[in-house]
């Protein structure tokens, strides 16, 4: 049985290369630390995925050669047991070209650890993490996932009953038919922004959010 470190097997310190630091983690309920804005971006996007179950940065060590060891930045572990977990590797594209022969040992060390833990490796570059709006739309969307003030769950069916009989609709659309208040649309407006945060309904989001995105039901 492969068993997870809570506490980090790798310190994090100060960089003149790179930004570090820690945010908080809801999926955790504890703080998580990043070595890169590129680990931090990912760390967002872990965060709003709703098929990740539970994630771990710096998790453990896989020995390889004379003694030496290897980290990986995060594992990753889903919902469904019919998708592996992950040991997650964060770099940028131009550190990956320049030290390539630095850094085989270590990730063949991690594919051979896999290999033999029912696991996969995965080396996921900025190409992956800040590709199109996905990463702008799940920060936004975010701040909206854990409601600081309550509302009426009432308010989603009247949502979900609109969306359902005029899909594909946009935002403004449905706020139009659900309510002529401005007020009371700014209210809605927020529920719906929650129901897109928990996936209730969806929407492409490779493109930016706007009051025009089209969002549909699955």
């Amino acid at each position: 049985m492969l068993i997870m470190s809570h506490k980090k097997v790798r310190e994090i310190g100060l960089s003149n290369l790179s930004l570090t630091g820690n945010i908080y983690s809801a999926k955790a309920n504890e703080i998580v630390n990043f070595e890169s804005s590129l680990e931090r971006d990912y760390i967002y996007l872990l965060e709003y995925d709703t098929k990740v179950y539970k994630y771990y940065e710096q998790p453990l060590k896989i020995y390889y050669g004379n003694n030496q060891y290897y980290v990986p930045d995060f594992f990753v572990k889903y919902h469904s047991k019919d998708v592996k977990s992950e040991l997650i590797e964060v770099k940028y594209l131009i550190d990956l070209a320049e030290n390539k022969e630095k850094y085989r040992p270590k990730f063949e060390a991690a594919q051979a650890f896999c290999s033999d833990n029912g696991l996969k490796f995965k080396i996921i570059t900025e190409e992956k993490i800040r590709n199109g709006y996905r990463l702008q739309n799940a920060k936004f969307l975010l701040g909206y996932r854990n409601p600081k003030v309550g509302f009426d769950d009432g308010f989603m069916t009247i949502l979900e009953k609109i969306i359902e009989n005029h899909q594909p609709i946009s935002i403004q659309e449905t706020l139009d038919l659900a309510i002529t208040c401005e007020e009371k649309k700014a209210e809605l407006l927020y529920v719906l922004l929650h129901m897109l945060s928990k996936r209730y309904i969806n929407f492409d989001e490779t493109t930016k959010l706007t009051m025009d995105t089209t969002i549909f039901l699955e």
